[in-house]
């Protein structure tokens, strides 16, 4: 369970037992909207462009997918989707 899913239970028990009325509305607003930042902002370095490649293996294609035997500096994956390979040339 993340950050993310604990904090909309934690923050309605906080704001019921331990905050007045009066200032419930703007804690409970603040609280939620610094969340949602949060979460943007993970989301955002996740897939942050310059990265992609090594979070997400999108140049690596379905059918170059094996078992783990051979170590990851073995594997010969073209760094580009519309790389030319050198047995396509021949």
């Amino acid at each position: 369970m993340t950050f993310w899913f604990w904090m909309g239970p934690i923050s309605i028990m906080l704001a019921n037992f331990f905050l007045d009325n009066w200032v419930r509305e703007e804690v409970v607003n603040l609280v939620d909207c610094s969340v949602t930042a949060y979460g943007f902002t993970v989301f955002m370095i996740l897939t942050w462009p310059s990265s992609a490649n090594v979070n997400f293996p999108y140049h690596v294609r379905t059918s170059q997918v094996g078992d783990s035997s051979c170590p990851a500096d073995e594997a010969n994956y073209p760094q580009n989707a519309y790389e030319v390979s050198v047995s396509k040339l021949f």
